[in-house]
């Protein structure tokens, strides 16, 4: 079993993430939000890129430095919380202009309703 120490934010694993409809499961990237709890508050990333009428999405700039193997768009509409035994590899680490962009439009969408 991993341990939750392993799960820094801004870290991008290959994660056994269920589909929506509840029918099995894909590995794909996730970007780890918090690592500190009991399940990992991890985003969605997809090779697709941002689609023009869902809020919510951004395409990383540096993906290659980030560790993917194609361009990609984290989903940050897409909150998962996963267990840490869901997370199979770690493989790149986001970086600063990416980490600024993500977290400006997280505090877009979920922060601000605390306002």
């Amino acid at each position: 079993m991993r341990d939750s120490s392993e799960f820094n934010r801004w870290d991008i694993w290959l994660a056994k993430v269920e589909f929506e409809e509840g029918t099995g499961f894909k590995i794909r990237p996730v970007l780890i939000i918090d690592g500190t709890r009991c399940y990992i508050l991890s985003l969605k990333i997809t090779s697709h890129g941002p689609r023009k009428d869902y809020f919510g999405e951004y395409e990383i700039i540096d993906w290659e430095r980030a560790g993917l193997l194609k361009p990609s768009t984290i989903r940050v509409n897409k909150r998962l919380d996963l267990p840490p035994e869901s997370f199979v590899k770690k493989i790149g680490r986001l970086l600063a202009t990416d980490c600024f962009n993500v977290s400006k439009l997280y505090y877009e969408l979920y922060l601000d309703i605390l306002d």
